[in-house]
Order: C-alpha cells, then structure tokens, then sequence
C-alpha cells in the first residue's frame, strides 16, 4: 500500500489499517469459509474516514508517540529478564558464589566445575560480589548427589513437579458463558505468544478458580509451541495444553527460571515425538531437577530478584494499557469526537 503524500500521510494510514475497529470492519467483506480473503474489489468498498493532512500528521505523532514508549518498555523488559536469567544461572546453574567460597576457604573445586572456577580466578575483581552477608549464606562445599552429580553441601535436590503446582488448564469449549455480557476471554497458546487475550473465544466466569489467570501468573504451554511466560493480559480463562504455575513453597521468580532452564529440554523432548503436536508429558517434569538452598538464603536471593520480575510486569501491564488507550484514540481522533491537545493531555496522563 503505496499512499500519495500529499494527501495521505503514511504513518496515519499505517493507524487506519491496524486498528482493530478498522480490523473488525474488514471482516464484513471477506469472503470464502475455508480461506478467508479480501480482493482489490473489496477493499476498493471499505471506507476510510481521512482528516486534513496537518491532522493526520498531528493524530500520527501521538500514536508513534504511544508506541515509542510501548518499544522502549519492551528494550527494558529485555534487559530486565536478562539480568534476572544472568543472576539465577550464576547460583544455581553454575554456582558461582560456592565456587568463589570454596576457593576462598582452599577446599577442593570438583573436577566437572575446573573449568567455572578457572573463569572465576581469572575474573578476580572484576567479578560483582554478593553482599557479604548473602555470600557468606552460600556453602563453601561440594558433595555429590545421585540425582545431580555435583551441587553444593546442604542444598536438596528435588524435581520441577515438587518446587511448583503445573496446572492444566480446562477444554473450554465446553463452558460457553451463560451470559453474553458475563464471561473470561479464552487463552489458548496463539494468545499466551501475543501476550493477550484477543476475545475470540469466550468462557464462562464460573470455571475452577484454578484455571483463571491475571496479570502475574506464571502460564506454560507444554504442548505445540512450548513457551514459558508471565501472562500481562488481564484476567482470562485457561485452555487446555496450558499450565497455571503455582507454588506454596517457592518465590514466582524461583520456580519461573527453573522452567526456563528446563524448557529447551522440554522442546526437545516434544519435537522427537511423531505426532502433529509434540508434547511433554508430567513424567517430564518429575524427571527435570533443581536444586534448592536453605530458606534463609532463598528469602535474600529473593529480595535482590523479586524486584525484577516485579518491575518486569508492571512495564507489561503498562504497555498493554498504552496499547489500549492507542487503540481507543484513533477513532475518536478521526471522527472528531476527541480534539488533539485532549488527546495529548491523556497520553501525558497516561505515561
């Protein structure tokens, strides 16, 4: 779609043609069940309400506006789970602060973790220390476990099904909602990817509370495209080849890394299975370890991580209400209903 600059700006039509109430019209031209279509003829049929250019331009800069902040939370959201991925493989994937005790306390380093010893001796200062206190709560010992080989002295391994409650979700199409106008938005893996609930399926309100999800909860699709993610996308209902991760016993930070870890196993394992949709099986996660420290170390990794995801889910939540609010703005803007300098004061608001 090649617009004429001179009467249409680029950007605003970019807008138009996004906007899920432009979207929505859309469908009332397309034809065919099996493979939905749209033809030049039917779009030369869809009509498009075009302002002055001058406004175009004006009603295009607050909606790039709104998306600049949108990408930018995104850039930060990257980097925030990388930091968070980076300090839980460093304590307990290769256990870095025991090796650093160990070599500090001239106990012997076994011979599978030489080689992270050798980078942490060469690193030497350049390495960014734990609080005294908290480093001084990791062991300073190897042992050796039958379930993981080497892991550090008074830490317990266990299995994935035991550090969290994988929770399956339901098969939705049998609880349609009894009221229209009262009902959960369906999360199916095509949502969990888009990190939102599209409303394409509705649920009834009324499922098992443990199959509802809302901002914050840790959701797993273990069977197709296997992802790991926290949901932002408000309250909705959970479909089947969907968890709901939860724990008792264990920080969300905690047993949502542990997942991460063991995911790319996960895919393996599911992509080796002949079948249209490879899976894994509970079988699996009983036989994905962990390792766990004591509670007292737990609860300070715990105030150093927290923060993270926390702040990691407010930049969603936040970027889903931009979203929102863009999405609202433009057909407003068009119509006339909602005057620009309104429209900036709401985004001002708004971030």
């Amino acid at each position: 779609v090649r617009p004429n600059p001179a009467e249409i700006n680029p950007q605003f039509l970019y807008y138009q043609l996004t906007n899920p109430a432009f979207k929505q019209l859309l469908m009332n031209f397309v034809t065919g069940s099996a493979q939905p279509q749209l033809t030049i003829t039917h779009l030369r049929h869809v009509p498009l309400v075009i302002p002055p250019l001058n406004e175009q331009k004006s009603i295009a800069q607050i909606l790039g506006n709104i998306d600049d902040k949108i990408e930018l939370n995104r850039q930060m959201n990257v980097t925030l789970e990388a930091m968070a991925q980076a300090l839980f493989k460093s304590w307990f994937i290769d256990f870095d602060p025991v090796i650093d005790n160990a070599l500090a306390a001239g106990n012997p380093i076994p011979e599978p973790l030489h080689a992270r010893a050798e980078i942490r001796k060469a690193l030497g200062d350049q390495c960014k220390p734990l609080p005294e206190a908290i480093q001084k709560q990791f062991p300073n010992r190897f042992v050796f476990s039958e379930e993981m080989g080497w892991v550090p002295e008074e830490w317990e391994p266990t299995s994935l099904d035991k550090v969290a409650n994988y929770q399956n979700g339901l098969a939705l199409q049998k609880f349609r909602p009894e009221d229209e106008n009262n009902f959960l938005p369906v999360v199916k893996i095509a949502q969990l990817k888009k990190g939102f609930a599209d409303g394409e399926e509705k649920a009834s309100p009324n499922i098992k509370p443990e199959c509802i999800i809302d901002n914050g909860d840790v959701v797993f699709s273990w069977s197709g495209s296997l992802v790991v993610d926290v949901w932002c996308g408000g309250k909705a209902a959970l479909n089947q080849h969907l968890f709901k991760v939860t724990s008792k016993d264990y920080p969300k930070w905690f047993f949502y890394e542990y997942t991460k870890h063991h995911l790319e196993e996960f895919q393996r394992i599911a992509a080796d299975k002949a079948v249209t949709m490879g899976h894994i099986k509970r079988e699996h996660l009983s036989q994905a370890m962990c390792i766990v420290p004591s509670n007292n170390l737990l609860d300070d990794c715990t105030a150093i991580v927290e923060s993270l995801l926390d702040r990691h889910i407010g930049l969603r939540k936040q970027d889903a209400q931009l979203a929102s609010i863009r999405d609202a703005l433009l057909p407003k803007l068009i119509s006339g209903q909602l005057r620009i300098p309104d429209a900036e004061k709401q985004l001002a608001d708004a971030i």
